[in-house]
């Protein structure tokens, strides 16, 4: 049973209790923690994760969450590793870490996640053409996470 499988269960039994997670798509410290995993789990020492395989391990997870209705998350264009005790967020959308044209920022969508439940609000992405960093999740659904 992983962590994952834990969250998942957790969001089953919960329905109306909202789940939400703010992650960046290439988040440098969250590389360097998988590849110590990798290094000292599978003892392999040379283990090195790329931020595009980063990236397509955050998408595949999410998509595996999405399947909850009362997941949401909130993906960053970004490499930057926590929001909430930094100034950032404030400003981060998914766009970036400082914001841009992307709406709703960050701190609006956890506001309105925590005082909506469940249905409250809708997760957050935003593909740039031809970048696979910021590649979005599909829904079970098939359509792909819209800002």
């Amino acid at each position: 049973m992983t962590l994952h499988d834990v969250h998942r269960a957790a969001m089953a039994k919960f329905p109306w209790v909202p789940f939400g997670g703010i992650q960046s798509k290439y988040d440098g410290t969250g590389i360097y923690f998988a590849e110590l995993f990798g290094q000292t789990i599978e003892g392999n020492w040379e283990f090195k994760l790329s931020a595009e395989d980063f990236a397509k391990e955050v998408i595949r997870i999410v998509e595996g969450h999405a399947k909850y209705p009362n997941h949401k998350e909130f993906l960053i264009n970004s490499d930057q590793h926590c929001y909430l005790e930094d100034e950032t967020f404030w400003y981060a959308s998914a766009e970036g870490s400082w914001g841009g044209k992307a709406r709703p920022l960050l701190h609006e969508w956890v506001s309105n996640l925590l005082s909506s439940g469940p249905d409250g609000s809708h997760s957050q992405c935003l593909e740039v053409p031809g970048d696979t960093l910021t590649k979005c999740p599909k829904l079970p659904s098939g359509e792909v996470f819209s800002p």
